[in-house]
């Protein structure tokens, strides 16, 4: 069985996307992009960070 990967996300407003040393705004590391498409889900707490994070600066 395939390893799901988690797709975070990164607000660009906040300052710029460096894979592997860069923090989603759900605290987790951006992890460098793999190469294949293989199967991916959006990370949870992402989701609820980004709603958050909308609200309070910007």
């Amino acid at each position: 069985m395939a390893a799901v990967a988690n797709s975070h996300f990164h607000c660009p407003a906040c300052g710029p996307l460096v894979f592997g040393q860069t923090r989603a705004i759900c605290g987790r590391i951006i992890p460098p992009q793999t190469v294949g498409t293989g199967p991916e889900r959006k990370c949870a707490d992402c989701k609820t960070a980004r709603r958050t994070h909308k609200k309070e600066n910007h």
